[in-house]
């Protein structure tokens, strides 16, 4: 019976679950959301005003809502908004329902497209609510 770590940690982390270093009374948190690289986006807001019938090459993503970090993607413009979008490098720590803006200094002009983060690869981060204590200890992280 094949188990692979992310079947397991997404069965045990899951938003509400309690973390702490396993000391009482050392510090603990509750599990907010769960972060990873991202697999799959949608343009929400194709945005305006962007350069018509032009492609761009690992544009930096940066985040309106959420805190992932390092996403770039390859995107595609049309009549002046953002037809087509392909992620380049997946990033870390996004979340489903995150919201990405373009780095409009690395396509000329443009403002107010987003793109929603709708699937994410595994877990590399946890978000933490209520945390309680100082911080974990060094071999707890």
């Amino acid at each position: 019976f094949p188990v692979t770590i992310t079947t397991v940690l997404g069965t045990v982390l899951v938003p509400g679950t309690k973390v702490s270093e396993g000391t009482q009374p050392g510090p603990y948190g509750f599990i907010e959301k769960l972060g990873s690289k991202i697999t799959s986006v949608n343009i929400t807001n194709a945005g305006s005003g962007y350069t018509s019938s032009a492609s761009y090459t690992a544009v930096p993503l940066y985040n309106i809502i959420g805190s992932g970090t390092g996403a770039t993607a390859n995107l595609t413009f049309s009549g002046n908004v953002l037809t087509g979008i392909t992620v380049n490098s997946a990033g870390n720590g996004y979340a489903v329902g995150d919201v990405l803006g373009v780095t409009t200094s690395s396509v000329g002009k443009g403002r107010n497209a987003q793109i929603t983060v709708t699937a994410i690869d595994g877990i590399d981060t946890l978000y933490l609510t209520n945390v309680q204590g100082e911080s974990f200890t060094t071999a707890q992280r």
